[in-house]
């Protein structure tokens, strides 16, 4: 009708967000280089790639998930030192290379409805879901190269699912 030519449908909307996870620094945890951390040194035939390959998010039965697949871990938690070891030479760096944690998607969602009221008065509803999924997105955890708890996170970097409600009486 000409009396409201407002639209009585909803109307929607949808932001998604898809990107590789936080770089985070390989380290040895020996200050041997003028009080700066000294690196790691890989095995033969191992380079950061191999880690930034075994990125992932791997549930075991514990109250953390693992960012690096399992299989490199030695049975205390830490990096298996078939993989690489801290260097403790005194005056020498050895690597420092940055990797990725996994990727990590959002989607946010929006719902919109505008209702007439009179002529020149309508209301409109907003609904907004961030995170719509609840998709839970980690942090990668220490890969220091000492650390007994290697890799394993219960921190995200996403926020839980919220809902947003607002209401407009426009004029």
């Amino acid at each position: 009708s000409t009396l409201f030519p407002y639209t009585t449908l909803f109307r929607s909307g949808t932001i998604l967000i898809f990107q590789s996870g936080p770089p985070s620094q390989i380290t040895g945890g020996y200050l041997t280089v003028n009080a700066s951390d000294g690196g790691v040194n890989f095995a033969p035939g191992v380079t950061a790639r191999t880690i930034q390959n075994s990125m992932g998010v791997y549930r075991t039965g514990n109250p953390w998930v693992e960012t690096v697949n399992p299989s490199l871990l030695a049975a205390n938690g830490g990096i298996s030192s078939s993989y690489y070891v801290p260097n403790t030479t005194p005056g020498v760096f050895g690597a420092n290379p940055y990797i990725y944690g996994p990727h990590w998607f959002n989607d946010d969602l929006s719902l919109n409805k505008t209702i007439p009221i009179m002529e020149r008065v309508r209301a409109t509803l907003q609904f907004q879901f961030l995170n719509v999924f609840n998709h839970p997105a980690f942090g990668l955890g220490t890969l220091a190269a000492q650390s007994l708890s290697f890799a394993q996170t219960t921190g995200t970097i996403t926020t839980a699912r919220r809902l947003e409600i607002r209401a407009n009486i426009e004029f």
